[in-house]
């Protein structure tokens, strides 16, 4: 994975508890064995195929470094592209910042591709 990579982000539908010492995982990372993350380049599609139909989603922003010992970079199935994917736990203390997003109309990739907030520290723009 390239050396520029700074953060990693998990998407939810749920406004997450900063209250709760560990980050509740989803239905589906439990059944996966591991919890889904995006790059910031990886976000606005990602949104795209699996929210398409939610309104608003919460992006946590975790720092890389922290967490890479516990992630492995897997292929998607159907897709040639490499994502993180963390075995283990992630923690509240590991979260870097949480932004909210409204799409209201349109797709997720018209409001979330140049957000800024995303894409920073991908100097590579995310290529793998």
């Amino acid at each position: 994975m390239s050396g520029t990579l700074r953060y990693l982000f998990k998407i939810v539908t749920d406004e997450p508890d900063s209250t709760n010492p560990k980050i509740e995982i989803s239905e589906l990372d439990k059944q996966s064995g591991f919890i889904h993350l995006s790059t910031g380049t990886q976000i606005p599609q990602t949104c795209n195929l699996f929210f398409s139909t939610t309104d608003t989603l919460h992006i946590i922003k975790f720092c890389y470094e922290p967490i890479q010992h516990k992630t492995k970079w897997e292929r998607a199935p159907d897709r040639n592209e490499l994502f993180p994917h963390v075995y283990g736990e992630l923690w509240t203390a590991e979260v870097d910042s949480v932004r909210t997003f409204h799409k209201r109309s349109g797709a997720w990739t018209d409001i979330l591709g140049q957000e800024a907030w995303l894409l920073d520290g991908e100097k590579d723009n995310g290529s793998q």
